[in-house]
């Protein structure tokens, strides 16, 4: 009977300890997902990111100097010339 003892609590042990195994196992694994995911998430967004700056300066580069003033043109005789009023705002007063 004492054999039977002896040998059931090695069982719960050894069980018990291959559990705790699995489990820090798991979370390890887990860890490291998430890990993974955040890095890809950040890939993605610094590509997202370095993405839409080369298409912006490419879209900007596309356009030639003359353009720039006919847009001017345009934008003032629609009333949509806000940037020249920001351009009023932000310039160095003489009057100072």
């Amino acid at each position: 009977m004492k054999r039977y003892e002896e040998s059931r609590e090695k069982r719960l042990k050894h069980n018990e300890n291959t559990r705790q195994r699995k489990r820090q196992e798991g979370e390890r694994l887990e860890r490291e997902r998430l890990e993974q995911k955040r890095l890809e998430q950040e890939r993605r967004s610094g590509n997202i990111i370095k993405r839409g700056l080369f298409n912006t300066q490419e879209f900007v580069n596309s356009f030639e100097p003359e353009d720039f003033s006919s847009i001017g043109e345009i934008l003032h005789e629609t009333g949509q010339d806000r940037l020249s009023v920001s351009k009023h705002a932000f310039a160095p007063s003489s009057t100072k």
